[in-house]
C-alpha cells in the first residue's frame, strides 16, 4: 500500500472534529440550552409575580384600610342610633330593652318631634317592656316597642309637618316613617302617620347545618357516628360570636340566625 497523503489525513481529521462537534452539540449543548430557555422563562414569569408584591400590598393595605372604616362606622352608629344588645346575654339584653322602653324612647321620640315644631296630640306613649328575653329577629333589627309602628298624631303647619319627614335621619334611632294623613284648615294642620323604630342586635352568625347521611348501612351510610358512618357525626362547633343562641339537634349544631348592621332613613 502506499503513502496515505497528508491532506486525506488532515479531511479525515477535519471530518472527524466536525462530526464530533456536531454530536456534541446536539447531545450534550442544545437539551442543555433549552433547558437554560426554559428557567429563564421561569424566572421571568416569576419575577413578574414578584414585581406585582408592592401592588398587592397596596391593595391590601386598602382593603384592610376600607374594612377598619366599616367597622368603625358602624360602632358609631350603633352608638349614635341603637343600644347594646347581645344575645348571649339575655338577662343584660331584657334589662337594657327595659332601660329604653322607659326611659331613652319615649325621650327620643318626643325630643324629636318637638325639635321639628310639632305638637304632640297622642302615640307617643311606650307600651310595657316585654318580661322575657326577647327573640332575636334574622334581619339583625328589632322592631321596637313590641315589633309595631308608633302610631303618632301631631299638630302643627304643613312647614313643620314636612320637616319631621325631611329631618328623619336627627333621630336617634333607625327609623322609618309611614304614609301621611292630613286633616284640619288654616295654618295649623293635624298630621297621622306611623312611626317605626328599630335597634341593631348583636346574635349569633349562622351555622351550615350538618351534613345529611348517606341513605343505608354499612361503610359509608350509616347514620351520623355508628359503624360505617362519618367519625363524630356532627356538625360544625357553633360559633363563637355575640349573639342568639343555638340548639342541639342529633350529634351537630345549628344556630338561628343572628344580625348586627343597618342603616338609618
Amino acid at each position: 500500500m502506499g503513502k496515505v497523503p497528508t491532506i486525506a489525513i488532515v479531511a479525515i481529521a477535519a471530518v472527524l472534529i466536525i462530526g464530533i462537534s456536531v454530536a456534541a452539540f446536539y447531545l450534550l449543548i442544545k437539551p442543555k440550552k433549552e433547558v437554560l430557555t426554559k428557567l429563564r422563562t421561569d424566572l421571568a414569569a416569576e419575577q413578574a409575580v414578584v414585581d406585582q408584591k408592592p401592588q398587592a400590598e397596596a391593595d391590601k393595605a386598602a382593603v384592610d384600610a376600607a374594612w377598619l372604616k366599616a367597622q368603625n362606622e358602624l360602632e358609631a352608629l350603633r352608638e349614635r342610633k341603637s343600644i347594646h344588645i347581645s344575645m348571649y346575654m339575655p338577662l343584660l339584653a331584657m334589662t337594657a330593652i327595659w332601660y329604653e322602653y322607659r326611659d331613652e324612647l319615649p325621650r327620643a321620640v318626643q325630643k324629636y318631634l318637638e325639635d321639628q315644631g310639632v305638637t304632640i296630640e297622642q302615640g307617643a306613649t311606650i307600651p310595657a317592656p316585654p318580661l322575657a328575653p326577647p327573640t332575636v329577629p334574622s334581619s339583625g333589627f328589632m322592631q321596637v316597642p313590641g315589633g309595631s309602628p308608633l302610631n303618632l298624631t301631631v299638630r302643627g303647619t304643613l312647614e313643620q309637618i314636612q320637616k319631621v319627614y325631611q329631618n328623619l335621619s336627627q333621630l336617634p334611632r333607625v327609623a322609618t316613617i309611614g304614609a301621611l294623613s292630613l286633616s284640619g284648615t288654616g295654618r295649623q294642620l293635624t298630621a297621622t302617620f306611623p312611626l317605626s323604630l328599630y335597634i341593631l342586635v348583636e346574635g349569633a352568625e349562622a351555622v351550615a347545618p350538618p351534613a345529611a347521611a348517606a341513605p343505608g348501612g354499612g361503610p359509608g351510610g350509616g347514620p351520623p357516628g355508628a359503624e360505617g358512618g362519618p367519625p363524630g357525626g356532627g356538625g360544625p362547633p357553633p360559633a363563637a360570636e355575640e349573639g342568639g343562641g343555638g340548639k342541639e339537634d342529633g350529634g351537630g349544631k345549628s344556630e338561628d340566625d343572628g344580625g348586627g348592621g343597618g342603616g338609618d332613613e
